[in-house]
C-alpha cells in the first residue's frame, strides 16, 4: 500500500523538525569546541543528508563528532560546561569495538556521540585522525565553524558503518545503497585507497557486502574477503546477538 501524499508530507515535516533541533545543538557544541580550540569532524547526520538524500529528509537522533584522541578529555570538559553528562564511555564498558563516548543533556533530551575513532579502522587512532582530518571540507551548519569528511571519506564511512553491528541495519543500509548508486567509480577507487591507509579494507569489503551491488563493487576494487569472525558476521547480516555471543566467547 502506498503512503498517502499528505501522510508523507507530515512525516517529512516531523523528521525535518526533529533534525533541525539536533542541528541547533550540534552548532552550539561546534561553536564551543571552536572557542576552546577543539578540532572536530561532523560525522553522519546532516553531512549524509546533503551528500546522499538531496531534498528528501534523513532522520537522525544525535550529534556525531570525531575528535583527536588527545583532545577527547578537553572535548568532554566543553560538553560538561554546556550541561551534558557522560552516560557511556566505551573505554569503561565492553562493546564490540570501543570507539566513542555518549554524552546526554535533558529537557529536551539531546545526545552527543563523541568519537575518538571509527569502527573498522585498525590504524592507531591518533594516526587515523591525522589521515581523516586531511580529508575534510567546510560544512555550513547554522553559524558554527564546521567541517565534514569529503565525498571520498563519506563513501568509506558509510561502508564501515554498514559493517558495524552496533549501527543497526535500516538507516545504515539505506545510506550505503544510496552511496553505491550516486558515487562514481573514481570516488570508490579513492575510498579504497583511503581504506588502505587506514587499515580498513577488510571492514570496507564487509560493509559493501551487505548492500545490493556491493559485493560486485568490492571485487572490482580488489578488496579482500572478511577474515575476522566479527566482520564475517556483519557481512552475513547476522543478528546483533551473535556479536554479543562472539564477544563473550
Amino acid at each position: 500500500m502506498r503512503t498517502p501524499p499528505t501522510a508523507a508530507v507530515t512525516d517529512s515535516m516531523l523528521v525535518n523538525a526533529m533534525t533541525l533541533g539536533i542541528d541547533l545543538v550540534s552548532a552550539e557544541v561546534l561553536r564551543a569546541f571552536g572557542d576552546a580550540g577543539v578540532e572536530s569532524i561532523l560525522l553522519k547526520g546532516p553531512t549524509l543528508r546533503r551528500e546522499l538524500y538531496g531534498d528528501r529528509p534523513r532522520p537522525y537522533s544525535d550529534t556525531d563528532l570525531l575528535v583527536a584522541p588527545a583532545g577527547l578529555d578537553r572535548a568532554g570538559a566543553v560538553l560538561t560546561a554546556l550541561g551534558f553528562s557522560l552516560a557511556v564511555d566505551h573505554r569503561r564498558h565492553a562493546v564490540v569495538e570501543p570507539h566513542a563516548q555518549e554524552w546526554t543533556r535533558d529537557e529536551p533530551i539531546r545526545v552527543v556521540d563523541l568519537h575518538w575513532r571509527i569502527p573498522g579502522v585498525r590504524l592507531d587512532a591518533a594516526q587515523a585522525w591525522a589521515v581523516l582530518s586531511a580529508r575534510t571540507q567546510p560544512f555550513a551548519l547554522a553559524d558554527a565553524p564546521a567541517r565534514s569528511l569529503d565525498r571520498t571519506g563519506i563513501a568509506l564511512l558509510v561502508a564501515l558503518h554498514a559493517a558495524n553491528p552496533a549501527s543497526g541495519s535500516g538507516l545504515a543500509a539505506s545510506d550505503l545503497a544510496l552511496a553505491i548508486e550516486r558515487f562514481d567509480r573514481e570516488t570508490w577507487d579513492a575510498a579504497a585507497r583511503l581504506a588502505d591507509r587506514l587499515d580498513a579494507r577488510e571492514a570496507m569489503a564487509a560493509g559493501l557486502g551487505t548492500a545490493p551491488g556491493g559485493p560486485q563493487l568490492a571485487r572490482a576494487l580488489l578488496l579482500p574477503q572478511a577474515r575476522s569472525r566479527k566482520l564475517r558476521l556483519s557481512a552475513a547480516r547476522a543478528a546483533p546477538g551473535a556479536h554479543g555471543l562472539l564477544r563473550l566467547a
